[in-house]
């Protein structure tokens, strides 16, 4: 399963590696969770070999677990940054390309990269929670008392917190325009207006499976702190539940969106992406373009090329 996630998380990268108009905005950010996503799957195959084979000494599950861990809390924490992303672009359209620069993107990203390494450090040193070997010979961790509660809801919860409430903003509100009868789009183009919706249920819907797959192993380790322990295959079956979503995420994002969908195609027939748009918009676009002054027509060029999404 570790290495069904690899490949399926390394295929949606290169799709976007190949796709400049995923190259930037929200895409900075989904390269991030790709990334810590794909490493933590490869981490996971490679050293659980290494364990079953070797007799290594205790100081090795601290050192897989933190590791883990740092993974885990820095693709849950750039997930809710994406989340925090769509709500923006949706929400506050005009101002949305100065705000999310593709640097304050990148410096977002690295912050919770940072962030994740600092707060699964305390668990190597036995504070909060405890790594240690089961007696099938693979690591598990004992969450212990009220720190090492803390230790898990802001690594675990909060992150899921924040995404909910940021898609719940998001859905209220477009369905609140849509009811009173104003602009849907918030005055950006119709287009742009789409293209950032479609991102933003394309989104959700990882979001949702992220849950689903997710939750139950940080809620088996906070409700049954000892059951890992009572049951020593427990940790096996979550992790398989945990890399099962990992595995599927990347087909989630090719069955909601268009654009990753082609992109996977063309990277399999070996043909150049090409971004597929509309006549009816381009015609609007040059004619609307013709009449506009030199200083706006590279905001224009950004439009046509959709990058600011």
């Amino acid at each position: 399963m570790c290495y069904l996630s690899s490949l399926t998380n390394t295929v949606l990268l290169i799709v976007i590696y190949r796709n400049d108009n995923l190259r930037h905005g929200c895409g900075i950010l989904i390269i991030h969770y790709l990334i810590a996503r794909t490493v933590s799957c490869t981490f996971v195959s490679v050293f659980n070999g290494i364990l079953q084979q070797t007799a290594l000494p205790p100081v090795y599950c601290k050192v897989q677990m933190y590791c883990q861990f740092f993974l885990r809390y820095a693709a849950d924490w750039i997930e809710s940054l994406v989340a925090v992303n769509r709500m923006m672009a949706l929400s506050m359209p005009h101002h949305y390309r100065r705000m999310a620069t593709e640097k304050v993107t990148n410096i977002s990203a690295l912050a919770m990269w940072v962030f994740s390494a600092l707060w699964a450090l305390p668990g190597s040193f036995d504070l909060g929670v405890q790594y240690v070997r089961n007696p099938y010979g693979t690591c598990v961790f004992d969450q212990r008392g009220n720190f090492g509660r803390m230790l898990f809801f802001i690594g675990f919860y909060l992150p899921l917190l924040i995404g909910a409430v940021c898609y719940g903003v998001i859905y209220v509100q477009l369905i609140w325009r849509k009811m009173a009868g104003t602009s849907i789009t918030g005055g950006i183009t119709r287009t742009l207006h789409q293209r950032r919706v479609r991102m933003a249920n394309t989104m959700f819907a990882a979001f949702v499976w992220t849950v689903v797959c997710y939750l139950p192993l940080p809620v088996v380790a906070v409700a049954a702190p000892t059951s890992t322990f009572k049951y020593p295959l427990m940790p096996m079956w979550l992790s398989f539940v945990l890399f099962f979503g990992y595995m599927t995420t990347p087909i989630v994002f090719c069955a909601m969106n268009a654009e990753y969908r082609q992109g996977v195609i063309q990277m399999y027939t070996r043909s150049p992406f090409t971004q597929k748009v509309h006549p009816m918009d381009m015609t609007a676009f040059y004619r609307s373009r013709r009449s506009r002054s030199e200083s706006q027509k590279k905001a224009d060029t950004d439009l046509e090329s959709c990058i600011g999404f």
